[in-house]
């Protein structure tokens, strides 16, 4: 007879330990992130996951460009002030 009960994959009122390792493995997400969801949202992210959500049309590049032009990944050069390379706290001066 296979073990049951809460720390089984299959037995107990949740299957924890299957739940864990997708939500922990699988979907990547933080302890924090994972104990914090509600079995909805857990629900919604193992759907998306497989693909039963269908698939949301990209937007258009026009679009992807104007947002890469106002939220780049990198300030433009000069954006903030240069620190010094030579006395920093760091190097014991």
């Amino acid at each position: 007879m296979p073990p049951s009960g809460p720390d089984s994959p299959t037995g107990g009122i949740l299957p924890w330990v299957a739940m864990m390792a997708f939500g922990l493995g699988t979907l990547r997400l933080s302890s924090h992130d994972f104990w914090g969801m509600t079995l909805p949202e857990f629900k919604a992210a193992a759907r998306g996951h497989r693909g039963e959500l269908g698939i949301v049309d990209p937007i258009p590049a026009d679009v992807f460009a104007s947002l890469m032009q106002r939220f780049p990944d990198a300030p433009p050069p000069g954006a903030y002030p240069s620190t010094p390379a030579t006395g920093s706290l760091f190097n014991g001066e």
